[in-house]
């Protein structure tokens, strides 16, 4: 416990406060400033790991020395096990050190694993190379918790703000709470990977994250040539925003060193199923963007960077969106199309619809019959009769669904359902609604053929049951049928009958 003022600065080659092994833990109202020598602040002697380190309360600054983390491993040395549940923490790194977790790693010993936050006010800044939170310098990061407090992540250049140092991927990310700044320096993910890393296995489900990628990272994801796959995002809300050339979400750029398009950049596996999103992809310049042309954006806001050979692997199946395009009617978000049996709508919540104005939901089932044929006997058609299935979930929805028509052949369409005799294309609309326990569903939409045949007229095709010669046999449809609409035929046919009969008389007669 830690009362009063306090500070602890080291030779080279210690660290300020030094733990490997043995639990340490700092809670406490006092204060505590730790410097290494060229070694970490809190945590590793050079070449020694920074590991069970317990802060829960005071204001604590630890500042690592060329090349230790403020908190964690010394030189070529990782940062492991480390818990933070309240107090005032500022962690900066030095050069090829993280502010929280690995140090220089070049043969991969500047790791960082099992960071947890809980609580407190956080602020994490990465030397060179290395992450706020995550990998020093070509380190790479795996299981850091975050489930509440105030957590800013700053990464040093071509480090993730929360994830891989330098060449290292940011791996096992987890967001359920709290407020989180993460930004990458040039070249890597807010959250993920740093230069030349992906940024895989992340979920954010609660909290605020607004999580900005440097020149060429991801937001949320893979930083330069680096892939952002298996990410989750179920709630909270995340603020996403890609450097040039690279998605919101998902892949970093996608250009080689010769600024060609290669095989990295991709995003894949990447699920949205809730939470308020905003993904803002990097903008690329025109090749005369010298000359102060317009800048566009290339990259996809959820997906594979900007020249990556292959476009992402997106799941959008829930939440809200701050897509600016509000394209519902066209259903997509951020240009791309909801999973299936899932749509774009609008957001009508009065709160948040101004923020995202669009929110994916559920469609409502809505499955209309074949080749409708009413008989006209004097009653309407019924919805039934159209629609076999109309539900919100579980709920019947039939006394919801709205009908248009037209006349086939013609392309105007009426309210409601026809009532004359002809055949009709049918559209019926299910609109967004409710079940039982309030879950909304979207709009649903089907169409089919209705024809509404007279009741005499049903009977035309066949011999009447009495045996009687069949209304169009009378009136001579029969012939017509076989191509002489006329008669004209028949007559000749008729006229050589009475010729002939005449002859044979007229012979019977001579003989």
């Amino acid at each position: 416990m830690i009362e009063g003022e306090n500070s602890l600065t080291s030779t080279f080659g210690h660290a300020g406060l030094r733990n490997g092994e043995n639990p340490l833990a700092i809670s406490g109202q006092g204060s505590l400033f730790a410097e290494g020598g060229g070694a970490a602040g809190i945590g590793g002697d050079r070449k020694q790991n920074g590991s069970n380190i317990t802060i829960a309360g005071g204001t604590v600054t630890a500042v690592g020395n060329e090349p230790g983390a403020g908190i964690g491993g010394g030189f070529m040395s990782s940062g492991s096990n480390i818990t933070i549940t309240g107090g005032v923490v500022t962690a900066q790194g030095g050069k090829f050190g993280a502010g929280i977790g690995g140090s220089y790693g070049y043969d991969l010993t500047g790791n960082s694993a099992d960071v947890t936050i809980t609580g407190g006010e956080v602020t994490a800044i990465g030397g060179y190379g290395s992450a706020g939170i995550g990998g020093g310098y070509w380190g790479f990061c795996s299981n850091v918790v975050i489930e509440g407090g105030q957590v800013t992540a700053q990464g040093g250049e071509r480090a993730a703000g929360i994830g891989g140092g330098e060449g290292g991927g940011g791996n096992d990310i987890v967001i359920t709470g709290g407020t989180v700044t993460a930004t990458g320096g040039e070249w890597a993910a807010g959250v993920g990977g740093g230069f030349n890393g992906d940024g895989s296995d992340m979920a954010i489900s609660g909290g605020t994250v607004t999580a900005t990628g440097g020149s060429e990272g991801a937001g949320i994801g893979g930083g330069v040539v680096g892939d952002g796959r298996n990410i989750a995002i179920s709630g909270g809300t995340v603020m996403a925003y890609g450097g040039d050339f690279a998605t919101a979400i998902g892949g970093g750029s996608g250009l080689d060193n010769n600024i060609r398009p290669c095989s990295g950049g991709r995003g894949s596996n990447i699920a949205i199923t809730g939470g308020f999103v905003a993904a803002i992809p990097g903008q690329t310049p025109d090749p005369d963007y010298a000359q102060g042309t317009v800048i566009r954006p290339i990259a996809q806001a959820i997906g594979s960077g900007y020249g990556s050979l292959t476009y992402g692997d997106s799941s959008i199946t829930g939440g809200f969106f701050a897509d600016e395009a509000r394209d519902w009617a066209g259903n997509t978000v951020y240009g791309l199309a909801p999973a299936p049996g899932y749509a774009a709508a609008e957001n009508r919540e009065g709160a948040t619809k101004d923020a995202f104005p669009v929110r994916v939901l559920p469609v409502a089932t809505l499955e209309v019959r074949a080749d409708v044929q009413h008989v006209c006997d004097g009653s309407a058609v019924a919805a039934s009769e159209v629609v076999s299935t109309a539900r919100y979930g579980d709920a019947d929805a039939l006394d919801a669904v709205a009908f248009e028509h037209r006349e086939a052949g013609r392309s105007d369409w009426k309210a409601g359902l026809p009532e004359d005799v002809g055949t009709y294309r049918v559209r019926a609309t299910l609109p967004e609604g409710a079940d039982a326990g309030g879950a909304l569903y979207a709009a649903a939409s089907a169409e089919t053929d209705l024809a509404i045949v007279s009741a005499d007229g049903a009977d035309r095709t066949g011999d009447p049951a009495d045996g009687s010669p069949a209304p169009a046999e009378r009136r001579g449809g029969a012939l017509a049928a076989t191509g002489d609409p006329s008669g004209v035929l028949a007559l000749i046919a008729l006229a050589r009958a009475i010729s002939a009969a005449a002859l044979l008389r007229t012979a019977s007669r001579r003989r």
